[in-house]
């Protein structure tokens, strides 16, 4: 259509044609609530998780904070369980170390192992009572191979312990106190005739040193106290 054909549109026509093509007023955008979800009505054609960059940024930094804060705490918790742990451990490896052996029943499983060597003749069981070499275990070997050579052995021989008290104790050998008396005793041949008597002794003082090996607590050597009495 030219410029000419303008002036001869008619007015009324054009009015309404106008009018036919701007449709009904607009209608403001104003967020109406759904009150069985409480969602904007205004936003529902809007695809979820989609929104302006604003909106969708705002909750991100909350979310990261709480999942370092739940980290935190996890990592926290570890460590208190590994603290707690470590010092009961140290606790029970401490009380392992520093028991001490009950010193009277160390000494009481010796001499009773050394009589029942002598009673019944065995040189291998009187050797294990003492460390190999002793000055001890030598003495009372020789003494033993004397009386096995004599076809003897004492009979109605026993120790009475009295107090048994450490003096020195290292980690892995000991210096003992001890008091004892020894009952009368006989030598008996094989056929049980009584070839010597002796009447025993009162209380003595000795001292003993024990080491400890692979065997368990031994004795390495026996010195009479200045305040003993007879001979062991």
């Amino acid at each position: 259509m030219s410029d000419k054909d303008v002036s001869t549109f008619p007015i009324s026509r054009l009015k309404r044609i106008t009018a036919r093509a701007s449709g009904p007023p607009a209608a403001s955008h104003v967020a109406v609530t759904d009150t069985a979800r409480g969602d904007p009505l205004a936003d529902r054609g809007r695809p979820r998780g989609r929104g302006p960059r604003h909106a969708r940024t705002r909750h991100r930094p909350g979310a990261r904070r709480l999942m370092v804060v739940a980290a935190i705490v996890l990592i926290l918790g570890a460590l208190a369980t590994a603290t707690m742990a470590l010092p009961a451990t140290g606790r029970q490896a401490s009380s392992q170390r520093t028991v001490r052996p009950d010193w009277p029943a160390v000494v009481r499983e010796l001499d009773r192992r050394r009589d029942a060597a002598l009673v019944d003749g065995n040189e291998d069981d009187l050797a294990a009572v003492y460390t190999p070499g002793s000055p001890a275990g030598r003495r009372d070997l020789a003494g033993f191979r004397r009386l096995v050579a004599a076809g003897l052995r004492p009979r109605g021989l026993r120790l009475r312990r009295g107090s048994v008290v450490a003096v020195d104790v290292q980690r892995d050998r000991a210096a003992v106190r001890v008091i004892d008396s020894l009952s009368a005793y006989e030598l008996v041949d094989p056929v049980g005739h009584v070839a010597a008597r002796y009447p025993g002794r009162g209380p003595a003082a000795w001292t003993l040193t024990l080491v400890r090996t692979r065997a368990g607590w031994q004795i390495h050597d026996v010195v009479r106290s200045p305040d003993g009495g007879d001979g062991r």
